[in-house]
Formats: structure tokens, C-alpha cells, sequence
């Protein structure tokens, strides 16, 4: 086979070197053991001029930078004073003092060698490497130098030329008009002959990917760029970072079936481009970022198309390597007991809440929990933290970005959009988790209000505050904002005769994790110390972190809304993207913990099935419990009192 045919567009000569620098961005792309068929050599110059201060480039730009330009092509060094005036707008002089000015002039030739990788003339994949070439010009000058007085400084640039002798302002203008380059560049970029050098300001066209200058990490791209980025070749695959930060911020533009679709097309292409030898480290490093997508982001995986997808993956790994059969079917089997067990978690929400609702219609009475067996506050606590890691432990990831999208109003192409919607419908974990927390808060209400006998109000609350206390002491943080949430409802806390009798120490503790002042700094400061206890824990029953749901989801908010989803240009923020993966994946450590305390049937029955009150009936029980006093009272307690006539 003919070795590798290199063709520059300008007609320049290729050295060897640079031959085997475009074969080595083949095989570092594709693998070892690969021969070059053909690659196609596109070479692009651009020039640049830069004012260099002491180290310090400034930008040339403006009459100032034209001047300084003209002075150094006719080989002299420009006026101090236009100098001077540079150096205040870049903040390098601010008083009097000797200076010793260098000036530079630099040109610098780019050259960009592009390969590109073809097959029956689509584009498989491109890389780019850079050469540079400098050459400098430099001449120094020494002068006393003191900051401009108010009437200097409020000169024009016109008027500070023309009242030096060094250069006359209209022959100046005229010399600059008449002058021009050998070469310049056209809005993209590419050499044309003759006019003046023109160089965007942003640099030209925007690259398809962004890097950190030092870190190499992926901060911005297109999606078409991003989407290459997660596709692993053969010897690199990308970070398990990079992979959950894309993932998680992908269906904000681009549904999960076609982003696999489009994994799966790339993945086939390299695979028919690699030789045989590099097979099994490709298999390897794709079925990593498979593991991973199933394992983040099951819920994906309940669309028919994507299960298509996937066995169309799989088969291409067998294919490319039998080994790895068997972790293929494990893999699946994986899978599909997870979303077999999603479910029967769907199935058993929706059949706790119809016998709620037929609870609740039959008028059953509300359960007094202070008279179950066992029920301590202490025992009760632990079987709150139960019902709250299991319905946590559903919740996918996605499921935030999906609540995001849902009320995104931002709007963009026809797929971004769809995507958008598709996902916001993807969101009843969240959401029964949610219900369960007003769950909670009403049943906590309904029974203390139900009671007629003050003595008995006073027992309830004070157990309730007891198990309030004790999931602190767990680290379950939810349940104790929603037993707060319930003893404030208006129905409860407008028991003034009750309260008296309740020790106010014992509340006021509780409430402080309430309080909204300074965004919540003594709920963060104790979440904070629970979470430094579970880092450094042995024991499971110390590692229960559960966050208050509802602050956790407006955190989240405030990151998402924060800073734009796409930037200026068009590419997607994946620095945002980053941050936004990490307060999540913080959460999925929290809600993956295994619970530490034994199950204890009849209380859960009773948190999960017994009856509550409902707003309006919440009202009325409280009238009945202690009449109403306030003017406002009265005109409500006539109110519900009309409408209950009228139903009964």
C-alpha cells in the first residue's frame, strides 16, 4: 500500500517531519498498527503585531496603535507622549518615575496542519496541530516620566500630536491611508494579497471545543464537538467528570435516544477505521461509558428506542471483541432489574395513595400514633428515615435537569426543544417524593387538630417535637423540616390556649433551623456538621445525611439560573454544566446510603396509609378544638361553616 499523500491548498512544500507529524495524528487518533491511506493538508497564516511594555502585551488598537505602527515600520521609536498614554490605560503607570520602555514588534506566522479521516466523503474525525514562527523587532528608550495634570489628561489624542514637534497629525493620517500590508486576512481567517491586515477581535472563527489553558478541562463546546468528546477512542477515553457533567446537562438539548444513536454511530465508524489489535482496548473503554450512562441514568433506558440502541452497542462490542460477552449480559440483566424495580416502586406509590383517598372519602378517624406499640420518638424517627431513603433512592439525577427544562422558557431549535419538553415529562419521582414530604406535614397537623381535649393537643406536640429532635440526632433533615412544617400550619398554630402549656424552649430550638435569615445559615452550619460526621464515619448509623428537599431544589435552581446555558457563541457552558454535576452528585451519595434501622410494620402503615385532613377540614377541626377570637377567625369559621352546609 502507497505511504501517507500529503497536499498543502496554498501548493507549499511538505518536509518529511511534517509527513510523520500527520501519520502520528492518525495512529494517536485511531490506534497503532494503521496505514495511512491518504490526508489532506490545509495551511492557514495569520499575523499578528503586539506592543510589548516591559512583558506586558497591549493591545494595539485605535489612532494610538496606527501611530505606533507607523513610527516602528519607518524604523523609529513613537512619541513618549502617545506611549505615556497607553501606559495609563493599561494600568501600568500611576506616578512619577524612571522608566525604561522595550518595544517589540512581533510577527508571528501560524501555521495549522488539519487531519481530517474520510470515508465515502463524510468527515469521520479531524485533528489539529499548530507550528509558530516569531520574529521580533526591539528598541529601548529611558525617560523621567510623570502622570498627566487634569488639563493634559482631557486631551484628545488629535490635540496631544499636533502639540509635539515629532509628528504632524494630517500627514500622519495621510501616510496611514496610503499604507498597506503584503498580506492580510479575510473575516475567516484565510491569507488574501494586498489591503490591510484585518484581525477579528474574537480571535476569528470560534473553535469547536474550548480547553482550560492549564487544567485541559473542557469548559464550553458545540454539541457536535461535545458529543465527540464522549465518544472513547481506543487508548483515551474521557474523564467519569466529563462524562456525568455531559450526560446529566445533554437532554436540555438533545434527547437521550438521539445523543445514543449518535454514540453509537461514531462508536461503529472508529471501530471499522481501527485494525483488529486495537479492538479490545476500544470495546473496553465503551463499555466503561456504557456501565456508566446505565448506572447514572437508568431512566433513559425506559424508552424502547434507547433499549435498541443499547443491544446495537452491545452487538458492536461482541463483534469487535467476544470476550467481553459475558459483561455485556450482565450489564443488561443489571439494567433491567433496576427499571423492573422502578416499576414496582410506581406501582406501590400509586396504590398507597388510592387507599389514602379511600381513607380519607370513608371518613375513617384519624389514628391516634402515640397509642401504637413502640411508638417512641426515637423509633419513630428511624422509621421516617426509612420511607424518606426509600423514596429517595429513586430519584434519578436527571430528574432535577428535567424539572429545569420543564420551566425552562428558553427556547432553541426544533430538537433542542423537543428535547426539552420530552424530558420535563420525566419527572414523578421527584414529584411523589415531594408529595410525601406535604404528606407528612398534613398527617402531623390532622393529628393534633382532631383531638378535643387540650391535654391531648399538648401530648401530640410534644411527641412530635420529641421525634423532631431525634432525626437531627439521625441526620434526617427532611422529616424534621416537615414535622416543623406541620406544628406551623396555620390550623395548629393558631391553638393559642394549646401552646401555652408546651415548654417554649423545646420548640424554639426546633424553629431556629427555620429561620430564613442569611439563606438559612443555621440549617446549612447543622447539614454542614452532619456531613462532616457521615465523611468520617464507621458506623452506618452515623453516616444518614437526608437534606431539606425543598432548600436542596432551590440551590439547585440558583445554579441553573445563574449563568447561561449557552454562551455567546453559541456552545454549550459546561462549566456550569460541572458545577451543576456537582451539587448533584453530592445528593446521589446521600440518597444511595443503606438505611441502618429495622423495619417496623404498623408504624409505617400508619406514616404511609392512615388518613389526614385536608385543608379545608384542617380549618374546621381547629375552630372546633379552640373557637376563633380574631375578626379575621370569625369571618373564616362562617365561611367554612357555609360551605360544609352546603356539602353535607
Amino acid at each position: 500500500m502507497a505511504g501517507p499523500v500529503v497536499r498543502s491548498e496554498q501548493g507549499l512544500p511538505v518536509s518529511q517531519e511534517e509527513q510523520a507529524a500527520a501519520v502520528a495524528a492518525v495512529r494517536d487518533l485511531l490506534g497503532p498498527d494503521h496505514r495511512v491511506v491518504s490526508v489532506e493538508k490545509s495551511v492557514c497564516v495569520r499575523e499578528e503585531e503586539v506592543l510589548l511594555v516591559n512583558g506586558t502585551p497591549i493591545t494595539l488598537e485605535g489612532e494610538e496603535g496606527e501611530a505606533i505602527k507607523d513610527c516602528l515600520l519607518r524604523g523609529a521609536i513613537p512619541n513618549q507622549d502617545l506611549i505615556n498614554h497607553l501606559l495609563i490605560k493599561a494600568g501600568l503607570l500611576m506616578k512619577p518615575m524612571k522608566v525604561s520602555t522595550e518595544l517589540s514588534v512581533k510577527s508571528s506566522t501560524t501555521k495549522s496542519e488539519n487531519v481530517f479521516l474520510h470515508k465515502n466523503g463524510e468527515i469521520l474525525d479531524e485533528q489539529c496541530r499548530e507550528r509558530r514562527e516569531v520574529q521580533e523587532y526591539s528598541s529601548q528608550v529611558e525617560e523621567d516620566w510623570r502622570p498627566e495634570g487634569p488639563q493634559e489628561a482631557g486631551k484628545s489624542l488629535r490635540d496631544r500630536l499636533q502639540s509635539t514637534d515629532s509628528i504632524n497629525m494630517d500627514r500622519l493620517e495621510a501616510d496611514l491611508s496610503q499604507h498597506s500590508l503584503d498580506n492580510s486576512f479575510d473575516s475567516e481567517g484565510r491569507c488574501t494579497p494586498g489591503g490591510r491586515c484585518s484581525t477579528p477581535r474574537d480571535g476569528g472563527r470560534s473553535p469547536g471545543l474550548v480547553r482550560g489553558p492549564e487544567t485541559g478541562v473542557v469548559v464550553s463546546g458545540t454539541l457536535e464537538e461535545l458529543v465527540q468528546e464522549l465518544v472513547p477512542r481506543a487508548h483515551s477515553c474521557p474523564s467519569d467528570s466529563f462524562q456525568f457533567a455531559f450526560l446529566l446537562s445533554s437532554r436540555l438539548y438533545v434527547t437521550p435516544s438521539h445523543l445514543l444513536a449518535e454514540v453509537c454511530r461514531r462508536a461503529d465508524q472508529l471501530a471499522t477505521m481501527m485494525a483488529p489489535v486495537s479492538h479490545p482496548a476500544f470495546v473496553a473503554n465503551l463499555l466503561r461509558l456504557l456501565a456508566n450512562w446505565c448506572t447514572w441514568f437508568p431512566y433513559d433506558y425506559q424508552e424502547e428506542a434507547v433499549m435498541a440502541r443499547v443491544r446495537r452497542l452491545v452487538a458492536l462490542c461482541v463483534a469487535r471483541d467476544a470476550a467481553v460477552a459475558g459483561r455485556t449480559t450482565q450489564l443488561l440483566q443489571s439494567l433491567l432489574r433496576h427499571l423492573a424495580a422502578v416499576d414496582r416502586h410506581t406501582d406501590y406509590v400509586a396504590r398507597v395513595a388510592r387507599l389514602q383517598a379511600a381513607a380519607e372519602e370513608s371518613g375513617a378517624p384519624i389514628v391516634d400514633v402515640t397509642a401504637l406499640h413502640g411508638a417512641e420518638p426515637g423509633v419513630l424517627a428511624q422509621q421516617l428515615t426509612h420511607l424518606e431513603l426509600q423514596f429517595l433512592s429513586f430519584i434519578g439525577p436527571d430528574e432535577f435537569v428535567n424539572a429545569f427544562a420543564r420551566d425552562s422558557g428558553t427556547r432553541g431549535g426544533e430538537e433542542e426543544e423537543e428535547a426539552r419538553v420530552r424530558a420535563g415529562k420525566k419527572t414523578s419521582n421527584l414529584e411523589s417524593y415531594i408529595s410525601w414530604f406535604n404528606r407528612l406535614s398534613f398527617l402531623i397537623a390532622s393529628s393534633v387538630v382532631c383531638h378535643r381535649k387540650k391535654k391531648h393537643r399538648v401530648r401530640l406536640i410534644e411527641f412530635w417535637i420529641e421525634v423532631a429532635r431525634e432525626c437531627v440526632n439521625i441526620g434526617n433533615f427532611n422529616s424534621m423540616m416537615g414535622v416543623i412544617s406541620g406544628l406551623n400550619m396555620a390550623p395548629v398554630s393558631r391553638l393559642r390556649r394549646t401552646w401555652t402549656k408546651i415548654h417554649s424552649g423545646k420548640f424554639a430550638v426546633l424553629g431556629h433551623q427555620l429561620d430564613p435569615s442569611s439563606n438559612f445559615v443555621s440549617y446549612r452550619t447543622t447539614l454542614q456538621a452532619a456531613v462532616s460526621r457521615s465523611e468520617n464515619a464507621t458506623d452506618k448509623k452515623q453516616r444518614v445525611v437526608i437534606p431539606f428537599f425543598t432548600l436542596l431544589i432551590k440551590d439547585l435552581y440558583f445554579v441553573n439560573e445563574g449563568c447561561a446555558s449557552r454562551l455567546a457563541n453559541g456552545h454549550i457552558n459546561m462549566e456550569k454544566a460541572r458545577v451543576l454535576a456537582e451539587h448533584v452528585s453530592q445528593f446521589m451519595r446521600w440518597k444511595d446510603m443503606e438505611c441502618p434501622y429495622e423495619k417496623v410494620s404498623r408504624l409505617l402503615d400508619y406514616l404511609e396509609r392512615s388518613p389526614s385532613l385536608g385543608p379545608s377540614k384542617l380549618d374546621w377541626a381547629s375552630f372546633e378544638a379552640e373557637a376563633a377570637e380574631s375578626p379575621q377567625e370569625k369571618e373564616q369559621y362562617r365561611q367554612l361553616k357555609a360551605e360544609f352546609r352546603k356539602t353535607s
